[in-house]
């Protein structure tokens, strides 16, 4: 069971000179940027766009949802969830 805990583990190695990505925090991003996140391929980001601009209460971004929800880009559910919240 203890085999191995003095050679310790290496995380977040990589290439020489790799440098990671820096990832905006989505809590900085505007209104805007964050009706863009919404059409994005990854879950997390959709949802957590999707609850920070409910959370904002935002009424300007309306008409960029609407816009989305016309042009099918987003879901069924999510686009019929939000174009009630733009009315």
């Amino acid at each position: 069971m203890r085999a191995g805990i003095d050679e310790g583990r290496i995380y977040g190695g990589g290439p020489a000179g790799y440098q990671a990505k820096a990832w905006r925090k989505f809590s900085e991003m505007s209104s805007g940027a964050l009706v863009a996140e919404l059409a994005s391929p990854n879950t997390w980001r959709r949802e957590t766009a999707a609850r920070l601009l409910l959370e904002r209460q935002d009424t300007s971004v309306a008409p960029l949802l609407k816009e989305m929800v016309a042009a099918c880009h987003l879901g069924r559910k999510t686009g019929q969830g939000f174009y009630s919240y733009g009315k």
